[in-house]
């Protein structure tokens, strides 16, 4: 039980492996701005490193955060500019008159949701495909509302953690690596859809490429 290969270990081994990545997650998008090679970098090393047993967390972690900084640095900007005015925008809406200002509320509120639900799939798919990023936004955006259960499922789930990290703000610590991990059970799913041949098992090789498609 408590040998090196035993469930236990096994258990206590994915723990501290969620937990790291969670916070290095953290600590890389603490500037905001780069969020979204933080988000990359954390889901790939989830997918690959706990999901699929395959590397090291702190190479995997940082070598697909160089690799996507500059890459994703126009959508890094687009991405802070758009959120910064939809939660300015919301905060303020909020704060007037609901009869008069409701129904304004309430388009912002769907435009934000619409791009949350593509939002969700970029940093998995830029993760995985080496395509150009406009085409894997466009591609995030068809996926999104094909499987729009999935992508309310895991919007909600983001709404629940957030709200937990502002009641318990030391969840903060916690709650991003559980939450990765968790969409990766689905994401990985839709994945393969997409993904012509997966035989070659991409977390099998060590190259910075990772055998994206």
């Amino acid at each position: 039980m408590f040998s090196p290969d035993g469930s236990l270990s096994r258990i206590l081994s994915t723990v501290f492996d969620v937990l790291m990545i969670g916070i290095l997650w953290l600590v890389t998008s603490l500037p905001i701005i780069t969020l979204v090679p933080a988000t990359i970098s954390a889901y790939h090393t989830m997918a690959k490193v706990v999901r699929y047993k395959s590397g090291y967390i702190r190479e995997e972690f940082f070598a697909e955060f160089k690799a996507n900084f500059k890459r994703t640095l126009p959508l890094m900007i687009v991405n802070t500019v758009l959120t910064a005015l939809f939660v300015v925008e919301l905060v303020y809406l909020w704060s007037l008159d609901a009869k008069k200002y409701g129904p304004m509320f309430m388009i912002v509120l769907g435009i934000a949701f619409l791009y949350t639900c593509v939002i969700m799939y970029i940093p998995a798919f830029l993760s995985r495909f080496d395509e150009k990023v406009w085409d894997v936004i466009k591609l995030s955006a068809y996926v999104a509302f094909r499987y729009l259960p999935v992508t309310v499922l895991m919007i909600i789930v983001l709404i629940a953690a957030c709200l937990a990290v502002w009641i318990a703000p030391w969840a903060c610590v916690v709650l991003p690596g559980v939450y990765i991990f968790l969409i990766t059970f689905p994401m990985e799913k839709i994945l393969k859809v997409f993904i012509e041949d997966d035989e070659d098992a991409w977390w099998e090789d060590n190259s910075d490429t990772n055998t994206k498609e």
